[in-house]
Formats: C-alpha cells, sequence, structure tokens
C-alpha cells in the first residue's frame, strides 16, 4: 500500500496486506485473522475487497488502495473520516462505498484515540481502536544520499590496496610465543618440606609450660576480676522496665474494634456506612429542637427579674415568645422533612442518598444529579428508586427503563424480575433485520444494563471514542449514559438521562 499506515492499541483486529486494510470485531478468532491476512494480500480491485468481506461477517471496514482513488467500505455505524471532514454515517449491515483522493488522509474507528500515541503499521495483524491512513513522505528525499557515491571511487581505488594488506595479517601466527621459558623446574623447590614435621618437636616444649599449674596459686590476684561487680551498673537496665509505657499500645488496642469497622469499610464500602448513617438521621431530628428548649428554660428567671422592675415585657410575653421561636424552628425542620420525595419513586427498594432538596441519588454521589447540590453526610437508607434513564427511538420517543424495556419486531416478555414485567416496545424493520424479541434494557439496582437476547443479526454497541463492540448474546453489558445500539434495519437507539418529572 502507498498510503502510511498508524493506529491507536485497542481491541478492534486490524489487518494489512498488500493494498488493504481490514478492521474487525474483537470477537474474531485469530485464525480468521490469519486467513483473511493471506486472501487480503491477493486483493488488487474494489470487487476484490467485496467479495473477502462478505465472506466475513465479523468485518467492520475494508479500505483498498487503488491507482485512481482510494476505496473505503463501512457499515455497522463506524465513524470515518476524509482529510478531517467527517463522511456521512454507515449503519446496518449492508456496506457502503466512501471514494477519495489517493493523496486523502482517512480515519476510522474511536478517532479520539488517535490524539494520543499512535504506532506504525507496515503490514500484519494488530489490535486496535482506531486506524489512519496518510500518504507517505516523498521518498526521492532519501536518494539525495548519491553524493556519497563520490567518495566511493576514492576509497574503491583505496580499496585495491587494502586486499594485500589483509595478507600480512597472517604474521599474528609467527607469533612464537615461547611460553616454554616459563622455568617449571622452579617447581622443584618444593624444599618446604624441609619444614618436616620437626615443628612438632618445637611443639613438645608446650608442655613445659605445664609447671606453670604451680603458680595457679596466683588465683589469689583473680580478686582483680572482682571488678566484675562494676557490671552491677547493669541493674540500670532495670529502669529499661520504662518501655513499660507499653501500655500505649494498649491504646491501640482499645482501638481495635475500629480497625476492624475500617476493614469492613474498605471492602463493602455502601454497606458499613448505611448501617451507622441509618441510625444516625433520627439523632439529628432531634437534636435542631433540643437546643431551642434548652435556652427557654433560663431566661425565665431572667423574665422574672424584668417583672419586678415592671418596665417593658412581662415573664409570661417572654416565655411566648420563646415559646413562638421553638415552634418556628419545628415547623421549618418539618417542613424539610416532606420536600424529600421531590418527585414519584416507584423503583424498587435500593440503598440510596438525599441532597436538601430531597432528591435521590446513588450511593457515593457528591453532587445531585437533578439539582446540582451537594448530597447530606449521613442521608443513605434504603428508598425506591426515581427513574435514572430512558431509550429514545429512532422517531424520538422516549420510553423509560425503570421496570425493563425488550425491543423487537413482535417482543415478548420473558421474565418479569421483581414482579414488574417490562414495557415491550416494537420496532419497525422492513427487511427482518430485527429479531422479534431482539434487546432487553433494564436497571440492575444504580446500573444500565443491555442483554442481546440471541437475536440473528446481532446488537451493536457504539460509545464515544471507542470502536464499536457486538453485544455477547444472553451477557449482560453495563452500559452509559449516551451509548447508542444498532439492532440493524437502520435501527439505532439511544441511552439518554430521565426527566426529573418522567415515570415508570
Amino acid at each position: 500500500m502507498s498510503a502510511r499506515i498508524e493506529y491507536a492499541p485497542g481491541e478492534a483486529w486490524c489487518i494489512a496486506a498488500g493494498r488493504v486494510v481490514l478492521v474487525c470485531e474483537r470477537d474474531l478468532p485469530p485464525v480468521r485473522a490469519r486467513a483473511l491476512h493471506d486472501a487480503a494480500a491477493a486483493v488488487d480491485s474494489l470487487e476484490g475487497l467485496r467479495t473477502v468481506l462478505d465472506a466475513e461477517p465479523a468485518a467492520l471496514l475494508g479500505l483498498v488502495d487503488l491507482d485512481d482513488r482510494r476505496a473505503l467500505l463501512r457499515r455497522h455505524g463506524v465513524p470515518a473520516t476524509a482529510d478531517d471532514a467527517q463522511l456521512p454515517e454507515r449503519f446496518g449491515a449492508d456496506w457502503a462505498l466512501d471514494d477519495a483522493d489517493p493523496a486523502a488522509t482517512i480515519t476510522a474507528g474511536g478517532l479520539g484515540a488517535l490524539a494520543g500515541e499512535v504506532l506504525p503499521l507496515d503490514g500484519g495483524v494488530v489490535r486496535v481502536a482506531a486506524v489512519r491512513a496518510a500518504p507517505r513522505p516523498p521518498a526521492p528525499e532519501a536518494r539525495s544520499a548519491p553524493p556519497v557515491a563520490e567518495a566511493e571511487p576514492r576509497t574503491g581505488a583505496f580499496g585495491e590496496t587494502l586486499p594485500p594488506a589483509a595478507a600480512p595479517q597472517r604474521i599474528e601466527p609467527q607469533r612464537i610465543e615461547p611460553e616454554r621459558v616459563e622455568p617449571r623446574r622452579v617447581e622443584p623447590e618444593r624444599v618446604e618440606p624441609q619444614a618436616i614435621e620437626p615443628t612438632p618437636a618445637a611443639a613438645v616444649p608446650a608442655p613445659a609450660p605445664a609447671p606453670a599449674p604451680a603458680p595457679e596459686p596466683e588465683p589469689e590476684p583473680e580478686p582483680e576480676p572482682e571488678p566484675e561487680p562494676e557490671p552491677e551498673p547493669e541493674p540500670e537496665p532495670e529502669p529499661e522496665p520504662e518501655p513499660e509505657p507499653e501500655p500505649e499500645p494498649e491504646a491501640p488496642r482499645a482501638v481495635e474494634p475500629n480497625p476492624i469497622g475500617g476493614l469492613i469499610d474498605s471492602v463493602p464500602g455502601f454497606i458499613r456506612p448505611a448501617v451507622d448513617l441509618r441510625a444516625a438521621p433520627p439523632e439529628t431530628r432531634p437534636a435542631p429542637p433540643a437546643p431551642a428548649p434548652a435556652p427557654a428554660a433560663p431566661p425565665a428567671p431572667l423574665a422574672a427579674d424584668g417583672d419586678h422592675d415592671g418596665m417593658t415585657i412581662t415573664a409570661e410575653q417572654a416565655r411566648r415568645l420563646q415559646e413562638e421561636r421553638a415552634s418556628a424552628a419545628e415547623s421549618a425542620a418539618q417542613a424539610a422533612q416532606p420536600a424529600q420525595p421531590s418527585a414519584p419513586a416507584t423503583g424498587p427498594l435500593v440503598l440510596s442518598t438525599l441532597c436538601p432538596s430531597g432528591h435521590v441519588n446513588a450511593p457515593g454521589t457528591v453532587q445531585c444529579a437533578q439539582c446540582g447540590a451537594a448530597v447530606a453526610d449521613g442521608s443513605a437508607a434504603q428508598r425506591p428508586r426515581p427513574e435514572v434513564a430512558v431509550v429514545v427511538l429512532p422517531a424520538g420517543e422516549r420510553v423509560p427503563l425503570g421496570r425493563g424495556v425488550v425491543l423487537g419486531r413482535r417482543p415478548r416478555s420473558r421474565r418479569a424480575p421483581d414482579g414488574r414485567v417490562p414495557r415491550l416496545v416494537t420496532v419497525e424493520s422492513p427487511n427482518e433485520d430485527v429479531s422479534r424479541s431482539h434487546l432487553e434494557l433494564r436497571v440492575d439496582d444504580w446500573n444500565l444494563v443491555g442483554v442481546d437476547l440471541s437475536s440473528t443479526n446481532g446488537t451493536l454497541l457504539l460509545r464515544e471514542g471507542a470502536a464499536p463492540q457486538r453485544l455477547r448474546p444472553e451477557v449482560a453489558t453495563i452500559l452509559q449514559l449516551g451509548d447508542r445500539l444498532d439492532l440493524g434495519d437502520g435501527v439505532v437507539v439511544t441511552i439518554e438521562p430521565a426527566s426529573s418529572g418522567q415515570t415508570s
């Protein structure tokens, strides 16, 4: 291929051989990747490329470098550009053709990945998130090296004399190293045997000091070692019991109950706090009214003192004012409590948190998803889950996912989790590319889940910044807000956040 191929590493398969670049889904078996590489090496026309692509159901894209243009075949919504200009979207299972100038730069896949580090590809099979085919730099510039040839005749002339120069190198064997000169005769200097064990005879006098036992009565000076009581200061280490501040580790022993809780909290972060925090709210609710009546008691004697003056306000009036203030505080607290159910939440009971306005949020949320306010600490508890997401159909209809949705030409409900019957949504499919019961969308706890119901043509997940991914049949796949799902026959649905007033 005359183009320079670059790619961003990912999960999809990319095969480059001869004039062709192919991109296939990540589920392609390696054996098929090798076979496609061999087949692509023989392709030199658009018809040959179509033949290879039609024989591989997992193929997503094919690019062939022709003499007068570059031909690009795509399907299943793979995004692509030519010289940074967005090419038309190509959804469905049929191949769509785009022609580009031979000098154009073609990019395809998760285009955002090409903004980072990319790797070159001269041919072979790699795993990619996106691929780019750009013109190669002009090769003639590299041929400017011929001026070096001018030196060649000079070196050639000198080179003719060099080979004979190599012959004298044979002189090296002439290095007759008379290593024999090393007089190994020195070895007979084994005169060492002169030290023949007469030395043990010398050792015999060693018993001569044996008479020394006579002076052994000298142990009398041994009292001199009696200064050994000097080690008696060793009792000084007796103050070493000072490390008896080991009771300090006893302090951590008191903390031991807390570390146990810490270990539990670190793994199931939402379970442990939820239990502790549920008990906290009832303590906080009586807390505000408690301080209000507390100041009410002392002013009574103050008012009594003022009653003696008869100047301004009576004790009864002061008590009334204090009671009014206390009742106002209670009414404010009561007004805040009913604000919690801001929107009808009819979903199953799930662990959740509240913002000051009473909006229900997922555990661990720092900022409310509806109003942006900080989520109150200590509000974790089991509550009915509100509507969190909807699926937007091609016609623009928004269907809530709270109780689950089954999409297809003639969908049927296969199960009813939590006693709730999934909503059945019929989509148009003139070519019957969409199966009767094709795709299930639901919310598990707080997670958006999509399941391909063993459909005939499969379901393709299109996520911004990532290569298209085919859902595995009967396997739950975690979805995100903004994901698009291609069911075939032009039916593409989108996952979007639910509005605050939308219900199941």
